[in-house]
């Protein structure tokens, strides 16, 4: 028997409110969950899916999974809802996939007492398939309801915006974190994560739970790319090994500059430019909370300002590699190793 879709524990207030909505016949026709990637936030749509979806409403904010609607929707058969989201081979949504929605939307349910759109990412839209969506949600059909999430809400339209009833999604604990990924890990028949493992994943992946099991995985060399438990999670077999990377780097940053600045190239040719900034980031973060909580952190204050600013200059180094990923390769390893020598001196 197919598995129900699992809840995600930090999104136990977005269900609650959500089904306080749709009790009050208050239900807007389009919901949009916002926050960092690595949050779940597809699942999360389909949960709501199947929330709304479900025959059983003794508990709103939990599909039963025995009724029909659950067992088509479980089966990932459900006639009445529709995801649209980029294929394996691109990473836009087209105007192609907007003419099946329209076909969707202006037919007929054929079970549930109405039709789900989901879209995710939002932002992966072309502008014609935008434009085309904005149409849809300024005369919504009747009975259609469009669940959509964004992990970079400044580059949508502003007219599908004002169009969007927006829910903020928080990323969890490190302690809900822990509990959620080790229950995951048992259903794979995984074996449980140590402190230090899972602390870490969850540092590099800036607390987003999806993310940090997908480095996990890597980390233990599972051969699972799949799990019934998350809907649509798929990891990447190629990922590298984050967490033996960054731990190796705690280590060798302590060490000798030579050493460091040897592994310094070796790092960026594994795990890229970006993730190496983001290595540092932590690493100056925690060094910096770790001096400031010294009982003679007042005597620190040289080495707290050196470190400060290094930090600065990463935050600023990962601020210009967003806005162009494109920045010359041979620049960013000498801003690095610059960092590197201002902080071990």
């Amino acid at each position: 028997m197919t598995q129900a879709i699992q809840a995600l524990p930090w999104m136990t207030d977005i269900n609650q409110q959500v089904a306080v909505l749709w009790a009050q016949q208050k239900m807007p026709h389009a919901i949009c969950l916002h926050g960092q990637p690595g949050l779940g936030q597809r699942h999360q749509l389909a949960y709501m899916t199947s929330m709304l979806f479900c025959e059983n409403k003794s508990d709103p904010a939990k599909p039963c999974g025995e009724c029909r609607q659950c067992i088509l929707f479980n089966n990932k058969e459900h006639p009445d809802m529709l995801i649209l989201a980029p294929g394996d081979k691109s990473t836009s949504i087209g105007i192609d996939q907007i003419r099946q929605l329209t076909d969707f939307v202006m037919g007929t349910a054929y079970f549930a007492p109405m039709r789900i759109v989901i879209v995710d990412p939002l932002e992966a839209m072309t502008v014609a398939a935008s434009n085309a969506l904005l149409k849809m949600l300024e005369e919504p059909p009747p009975n259609v309801y469009f669940l959509v999430s964004t992990t970079k809400l400044s580059q949508l339209m502003p007219t599908i915006r004002s169009r969007l009833q927006f829910f903020s999604v928080l990323p969890p604990e490190f302690g809900a974190f822990c509990l959620w990924v080790q229950a995951v890990l048992e259903s794979l028949e995984e074996p449980k994560c140590d402190h230090e493992v899972l602390y870490n994943a969850f540092l590099l992946a800036q607390k987003g739970p999806f993310l940090a099991l997908e480095y996990i995985l890597a980390h233990t060399k599972s051969q699972h790319e799949t799990t019934e438990l998350l809907f649509s999670f798929k990891r990447d077999p190629k990922q590298a090994d984050l967490v033996s990377e960054y731990l190796r780097f705690q280590e060798v940053i302590k060490g000798p500059p030579a050493a460091a600045t040897m592994h310094l190239g070796v790092l960026i040719k594994t795990v890229g430019v970006q993730i190496a900034f983001l290595f540092f980031d932590l690493w100056l973060e925690d060094a910096l909370a770790s001096l400031k909580e010294q009982p003679d952190a007042a005597a620190q204050h040289t080495r707290i300002e050196v470190l400060w600013q290094a930090y600065s200059r990463i935050q600023q180094m990962r601020e210009d590699l967003v806005r162009s990923p494109q920045l010359n390769k041979v620049y960013l390893e000498r801003e690095l190793l610059d960092i590197w020598v201002a902080t071990a001196t």
